[in-house]
């Protein structure tokens, strides 16, 4: 066997170990969350509930993209990122859960008629909307990404390369709705097979973005 050849073998078989590793630690941290979205049948229908519920997904977040920088250890790496971010993790999330919920009750009562002014605003509750997710995805690994940094600081920088790297950002909405939809549906195969890839382009795309253009 080649040496090309076994080194795209041990890349893979890390990539699929740091991948369940991620997926198994993922479900122990969001395990209050997972456990109410299989009880619940209509998740939707209580959605204050799981939105408040949701907050224990940030600091989740961040021990799955401390996982993906290490070199080795992935349980321990997410462990030192959970507990080194959780704060922050923590208070990003529910931000944006907090922001989110009142774009879309706006959106729903433009759509019902409930709230009529803002039906023309609806273009612009979207818009808002994906910012918001872009930002906070760009935070979430810069706060592992540049330790030490103050926290304001980093979270002005996400949101001025959440606006320049449209496209970035575009696509880790994009990819964090497809999960969230899977999540909805299917909570154990979105767990267990959808987090850890779907993730981990997300903190690449986030990464790139962040890394100066010297340092590529």
């Amino acid at each position: 066997m080649s040496t090309l050849s076994v080194t795209t073998y041990e890349r893979g078989f890390r990539g699929l170990w740091i991948g369940l590793v991620v997926n198994l630690l993922l479900a122990v941290a969001c395990a209050p969350l997972l456990l109410a979205l299989v009880l619940v049948e209509d998740p939707l229908a209580a959605l204050p509930f799981f939105a408040v519920l949701s907050c224990v997904c940030g600091p989740a977040l961040m021990g799955a993209f401390g996982a993906f920088a290490a070199d080795d250890r992935p349980a321990a790496a997410f462990v030192a990122a959970y507990r080194r971010g959780f704060l922050q993790g923590l208070l990003l999330w529910a931000g944006g859960a907090a922001v989110l919920g009142v774009l879309a009750v706006n959106t729903v009562g433009a759509l019902s008629g409930d709230v009529a002014f803002a039906r023309p605003l609806l273009p612009m509750f979207v818009v808002l909307a994906a910012l918001v997710v872009a930002v906070g995805s760009f935070s979430l690994v810069a706060v592992g990404h540049r330790p030490g940094v103050p926290f304001g600081e980093l979270l002005r920088e996400s949101a001025a390369l959440a606006v320049r790297r449209w496209y970035l950002s575009a696509l880790n909405v994009v990819v964090l709705a497809v999960l969230v939809a899977v999540l909805l549906v299917k909570p154990g195969i979105g767990v267990l097979i959808a987090c850890a890839p779907l993730l981990y382009v997300v903190w690449s795309n986030a990464g790139y973005a962040l890394t100066p253009q010297e340092d590529r």
